[in-house]
C-alpha cells in the first residue's frame, strides 16, 4: 500500500526529505503515513482475531550503512512513529521494531537498473537483528520508495523466517507499474 505515486511532486517531496536531509518535511509526511491508519486497521483486524494477542511491530525497510551514516539518522524514525501514534487511536496495540538489517550493500537501489539486478542486490543481504523479539508478532513493513518491490519481498522474507507474521507493507510512494527504471 503505497500513498501516492513515485513522481512529479511527490517525487521531487521524498528526495528532498530523504536525500537531501529536509527535516520539516518529517511532519507532513509522516501526516500522509498515519491518514493510512483507519484503511489499514479495517484490514488488518479481520487477520488478527485468529492471532494471538500481540502487538502490532512496525520494522522500517533497513537503509545500508552508508546511506546511515551520510543521513546521520533512520530518516523513516519519524514517519513510523507518526503510524504507530495512529494505529493505537484506533484502539490497536503497536510499536516500532527496528528489526531489519542490511548487510554488505554498497549501491543505492536507484543506481542499479533493472528489477533482476535490483533483487539481485538484495538477496541474501537483509537479515533480522533479534529474531526472539519478533516470533509471532503481526509486521507491518514500512519503506519511502517502493521501485520493484525487492527490498519489500526479502523483508518480507526475513521476518517470516524469524517467526514473524508480516500483515503488509506501506510506503510513502511507488513507482507506477512499467517505470520501475525510474
Amino acid at each position: 500500500m503505497a500513498c501516492a505515486p513515485y513522481r512529479g511532486p511527490v517525487r521531487r517531496i521524498i528526495l528532498a526529505w530523504k536525500d537531501h536531509d529536509n527535516r520539516p518535511l518529517d511532519g507532513p509526511l509522516g501526516q500522509v503515513m498515519a491518514d493510512l491508519a483507519p484503511a489499514l486497521s479495517r484490514l488488518i483486524n479481520p487477520l488478527l482475531r485468529s492471532k494471538p494477542a500481540k502487538a502490532i511491530l512496525v520494522v522500517p525497510a533497513p537503509s545500508s550503512a552508508a546511506s546511515l551514516r551520510r543521513r546521520g539518522r533512520v530518516h523513516l524514525q519519524p514517519i513510523l512513529l507518526s503510524l504507530v501514534q495512529a494505529l493505537q487511536r484506533q484502539g490497536l496495540t503497536a510499536r516500532v521494531e527496528p528489526a531489519l538489517i542490511m548487510n554488505s550493500v554498497r549501491t543505492k537501489s536507484v543506481q542499479v537498473g533493472g528489477r533482476r539486478n535490483r533483487s539481485h542486490r538484495l538477496t541474501g543481504r537483509i537479515a533480522v537483528a533479534y529474531p526472539a523479539r519478533l516470533t509471532g508478532h503481526p509486521v507491518l513493513v514500512v519503506d519511502d520508495i517502493i521501485t520493484t518491490g525487492s527490498t519489500i519481498r526479502q523483508c518480507a522474507r526475513a521476518l517470516e523466517n524469524a517467526g514473524a507474521l508480516p500483515l503488509a507493507a506501506l510506503a510513502l510512494a511507488a513507482v507506477p507499474p512499467g517505470h520501475e527504471d525510474l
